[in-house]
């Protein structure tokens, strides 16, 4: 909006440190989708309505700071499915495809964005090791939605968006004090909620037509997502309540 332009130096590192854990990992990415949210509720009208910006530039932007209502957006489409399941009601082919293209174009964006990081040879990996770890991020965004649709709601319905949750770094603590134990995240309840879509989403994939070989198939992998992102939840709980016994 200042006229500023941004230039990308590929030779310039900057050191960082990845989340020790996946509660870290949960909250620094819950953050991420509060913010982005906060910028667009701030800055969004004023970008779409400058006159100097391309429409390119205003699409990137929208894109950027509201891509995380896609985690809310995946969430309202299995409830809709749960719901009907609920009510006695029969799951038309339609809702299953609904749920289906809404969870890959959701996530659509973050696969297209590891496969091009995944073949910059400038990553430091072989393409191959990489280009078969993309798909996990698929399965990743999919575990993370619920955790990510809080930050989002907070971002919408709170003008503090909550509380500034700090991701853990220990890489550069002494080695005498090197433990994610000393300040990590609490184990969080979203991980039930998590159980509870995956077994949820299991039970839409045996039930999904037998005609629909490719939408059963994206069920399960959905619904594998959410048993995966808490099984690495509880399994740093019980190490860290380990590690204090």
């Amino acid at each position: 909006l200042a006229g500023w332009k941004i230039r990308y130096l590929p030779d310039r590192v900057c050191p960082a440190e990845l989340p020790s854990g996946i509660e870290g990992f949960k909250s620094q990415q819950r953050r991420w989708a509060t913010g982005g949210i906060q910028n667009a509720r701030k800055f969004l009208r004023a970008i779409l309505a400058g006159k100097n910006l391309s429409a390119g530039f205003k699409t990137e932007a929208a894109f950027h700071m509201l891509g995380n209502l896609s985690s809310p957006l995946f969430l309202v489409v299995i409830l809709s499915a749960v719901a009907v399941n609920a009510l006695g009601g029969a799951v038309s082919a339609a809702l299953y495809s609904s749920i289906g293209q809404v969870g890959f174009a959701a996530s659509g964006g973050i696969f297209v964005f590891y496969l091009l990081a995944a073949l910059d040879p400038r990553g430091g990996e072989s393409a191959p090791k990489m280009l078969f770890l993309v798909p996990l991020t698929m399965v990743l965004w999919a575990g993370m939605s619920i955790s990510n649709t809080v930050g989002v709601a907070r971002a919408a319905f709170s003008r503090s968006g909550g509380e500034f949750v700090r991701t853990p770094k220990i890489a550069t603590a002494p080695a005498s004090e090197r433990s994610p134990a000393l300040y990590a995240p609490r184990f969080g309840s979203s991980a039930f909620f998590e159980l509870a879509f995956g077994a949820a989403l299991g039970l839409f994939a045996l039930r999904a037509p037998v005609g629909e070989p490719f939408l059963k198939t994206l069920l399960f992998v959905f619904s594998a997502a959410f048993f995966f992102v808490p099984f690495f939840s509880v399994k740093q709980h019980l190490k860290r309540l380990t590690n204090r016994s």
